[in-house]
């Protein structure tokens, strides 16, 4: 990889999933684990996502100690949160420092913070769809609305790569002043 590129990484899903079925002792090797493929990465966010669910993660003490624990280990913690973010986990995240990702072509993150973490998806078939001049303008509306200090933006799907390079370029344009050829 180029010397200036960053990655970030995602939890494994036995933390951010099944971690209230672990004993502590099997949650902290996996904890662990995570730090040590951060670390090798040299990376500064982990992304942690967990799933629709009928009942808040903030009721299990595991994943309140994965996220201390990460935050210990010097890595910024970003959640995609799938359930509702109601005023308690909101608090929990703005109380650890912790980044509220979203999908900002689909929503707008509970509250604004220094560093911006959106993983792009959009509005249609989940890899199948690409992004609209409609959505990009949305991305960008919502970027200058948060003002946020750094923002990661993480697309997927089929057309991440073209997508990627259509928003590279539009932020070059913005910030230098001068056209640059679209995809």
């Amino acid at each position: 990889m180029p010397p200036d590129f960053e990655f970030s990484f995602k939890c494994s899903r036995r933390i951010s999933h099944e971690g209230d079925l672990w004993d502590e002792a099997g949650l902290s090797r996996e904890v662990e684990r995570m730090v040590e493929v951060g670390r090798a990465l040299r990376a500064k966010v982990i992304l942690i996502e967990t799933p629709p669910i009928g009942r808040s993660p903030l009721t299990s003490p595991s994943f309140e100690e994965a996220v201390d624990r990460f935050r210990r280990a010097g890595f910024l913690v970003a959640w995609e949160c799938r359930s509702e973010v109601n005023e308690a986990v909101k608090e929990f995240m703005k109380s650890r420092g912790i980044i509220h990702s979203v999908d900002l072509t689909v929503a707008e993150p509970a509250y604004d913070s220094k560093v911006m973490y959106s993983r792009l998806f959009g509005k249609g078939q989940h890899t199948l769809y690409r992004l609209t001049e409609s959505d990009f303008s949305q991305l960008k509306t919502r970027l200058e609305r948060s003002k946020p200090r750094e923002a990661y933006m993480v697309f997927h799907g089929v057309a991440m790569y073209a997508e990627a390079y259509r928003f590279k370029k539009r932020i070059e344009r913005g910030l230098e002043g001068q056209a640059v050829a679209e995809l």
